[in-house]
């Protein structure tokens, strides 16, 4: 059984004003052709200018919108009865989430759970515990007394009922104060690990995306551009390790010993470059602090997320 969750082949859909009401239209950007795959597990970061396209391939996923050309294939299937069944696994939230100032976080579960026909309403409960929006204060407290961080866990948690096994976020960071989006972060990572959920997440705050995902997708005028893992990005960032410490050579020893590290260069001034296992920078440091080992410095060093995706783009253009 093949673990992609969604896949897109030669995606094509034009540039569209859509006229909801008199004071509101939304726009489609144009797809030309995209290829993309997500798989079962993966945190995918959706990266791309505005007007790139991400947002029309997320309404493509929601069913919101109907390519012109193309294949498109949700959880293995893709006739057009087998794509609207398996809708019921697949939810998130596209621009800003609608919402009922004078209800409660409970009550708009409840209205939820009667919109997609869930009896069961234990879920709520759990849904609600989840987003760490429980208790009493919290649950009597109507939305429009929330803050944005508390109105997009709600987001998130009306988003959790039916047991999705796809979640896709669309900019879910904007107005987002720190500790919303370092709360946002945590939750992410709890349900991908904890309980399985993929995630598909764009941002324009690529320093946050860095710290989430597990695979990328960049994707410029409505075409992919490239798709990679974070391990196969971060090695081509040429990302490295930088120490100083008060005992180079014992320093490499414990490095190569206790870390396994093969990919270092012992520099001048008892400085130290490693060039790989970066991510575990915290526990070296403490391994080398209980060895007695004096850490002057610590950084890291090399190109980012986003200057390798302007590098991408200038390429391509």
């Amino acid at each position: 059984m093949s673990d992609t969750i969604f896949k897109a082949q030669n995606l094509k859909k034009q540039f569209k004003k859509f006229k909801v009401s008199t004071f509101n239209t939304v726009t489609y950007m144009p797809l030309n052709g995209l290829n993309m795959e997500i798989h079962q597990g993966s945190i995918y970061g959706f990266v791309g200018k505005n007007g790139a396209g991400k947002t029309t391939l997320m309404r493509v996923i929601a069913g919101l919108v109907i390519p012109d050309s193309g294949t498109v294939e949700l959880l293995g299937k893709t006739t057009s009865y087998e794509l609207y069944r398996q809708k019921a696994f697949i939810n998130g939230i596209i621009d800003s989430p609608a919402l009922y100032p004078h209800l409660t976080a409970r009550e708009h579960l409840t209205i939820c759970c009667i919109q997609k026909g869930i009896a069961d309403r234990s879920c709520i409960d759990l849904a609600l515990k989840i987003v760490n929006l429980e208790g009493k204060d919290t649950e009597a407290k109507k939305v429009r007394d929330f803050s944005l961080g508390m109105k997009q866990r709600l987001a998130i948690a009306m988003a959790l009922l039916g047991r999705p096994k796809l979640l896709f976020f669309d900019e879910p960071l904007n107005g987002i104060d720190p500790e919303g989006i370092a709360d946002f972060r945590k939750l992410i990572k709890r349900l991908n690990q904890k309980f399985g959920i993929t995630i598909l997440i764009s941002s324009h705050i690529l320093k946050e995306l860095d710290q989430l995902a597990s695979c990328y997708g960049f994707i410029s005028n409505g075409k992919m551009l490239e798709q990679i893992s974070s391990e196969d990005l971060k090695e081509k960032f040429n990302r490295f390790l930088e120490i100083k410490t008060d005992d180079a050579e014992k320093t490499e020893k414990i490095l190569r010993t206790e870390f396994k590290i093969d990919k270092l260069e012992v520099l001048e001034e008892n400085t130290i470059k490693i060039y790989e296992k970066i991510n575990k920078s915290k526990n070296i440091m403490r391994t080398l602090i209980n060895h007695d080992i004096g850490i002057e410095e610590m950084k890291e060093e090399g190109e980012d997320l986003e200057n390798y995706y302007i590098s991408l783009i200038n390429k391509t253009s």
